[in-house]
């Protein structure tokens, strides 16, 4: 459980267009979100009121949308999820599922999730993007993966139960921490599986991986990929717009990334290269 026992949700209403526009400016800081039509509400640590209201007021003139903030007891919106969570299917090969569900699956993989917690369950665009490439990668335990942003923890766990060995993920969020290690207790995966560390994706002493993930902010992104040119690797990256999609490919292109594929879904984009 996060160690803020109050939390500040923010209620958006508007379009859905503008909705997913909007919410990328917070998915560093977003908790979790509810999405019920033209209103959304994202969830963020209570600490946290003063960096919202900025980006709230830098978005005023650009959008139109109306909105509005409150507190919360963590435990209230937690039991919410319960009511409206819904598990995810990738054809027959994997389905995430909640942590309270018991049923049994024919699925070759079945990842549990505990809601309404860290960024990453499978259901918005990004996650569900990151989780497709994963599963088409050629799966080889000697494989190195880094997994920028981890949030849940959701990615390096379906890399673990995928079977590559070695395994690392970065979050800045300590708020994280027990999320990803609950996380991991209720997949059977084994505490030493997967490296966890809390620090700036940034500013890591090496990036010699053969897989690297990012689901991150686009401005993030921009910074990272002159740091992530391994010879050999393939990088897969999202948190990123549409809108955004040509900004991050020409970066792509002047780094010396070959293979650039692009996939989308709703108003968002994975992209995928490898640098030889």
């Amino acid at each position: 459980m996060p160690k803020f026992k109050n939390w500040n949700k923010l209620s958006l209403m508007a379009d859905t267009d503008t909705l997913e526009n909007i919410t990328a400016y917070f998915q560093n800081l977003m908790l979790g979100l509810e999405e019920d039509n033209s209103k959304w509400d994202l969830f963020f640590n209570f600490d946290d009121l003063d960096k919202v209201s900025s980006i709230i007021n830098s978005l005023n003139d650009k959008y139109d949308f109306t909105y509005s903030i409150e507190d919360i007891e963590y435990d209230d919106w937690h039991l919410k999820w319960k009511d409206n969570f819904q598990s995810i299917e990738f054809n027959k090969d994997l389905i995430v599922i909640p942590d309270w569900d018991n049923q049994n699956y024919s699925h070759k993989y079945i990842i549990k999730i505990k809601p309404g917690m860290s960024f990453g369950t499978g259901h918005h665009e990004t996650t569900y993007l990151m989780i497709q490439e994963l599963l088409k990668l050629n799966i080889s335990s000697n494989k190195k993966i880094l997994d920028l942003g981890s949030g849940s923890g959701i990615l390096s766990i379906i890399a673990s139960k995928l079977g590559f060995q070695d395994i690392k993920a970065i979050e800045f969020d300590e708020v994280c921490k027990n999320d990803i290690e609950y996380n991991m207790k209720i997949n059977s995966i084994n505490q030493n599986a997967i490296d966890i560390s809390f620090e700036d994706a940034t500013a890591l002493d090496s990036y010699h991986y053969d897989v690297i993930l990012a689901n991150i902010e686009k401005n993030i992104i921009m910074d990272l990929i002159p740091l992530i040119k391994v010879k050999k690797s393939k990088v897969i990256l999202s948190g990123i717009l549409i809108e955004q999609q040509q900004e991050v490919y020409m970066k792509l292109v002047q780094e010396g990334f070959e293979n650039i594929f692009i996939n989308k879904k709703g108003e968002w984009v994975c992209l995928i290269a490898d640098y030889i």
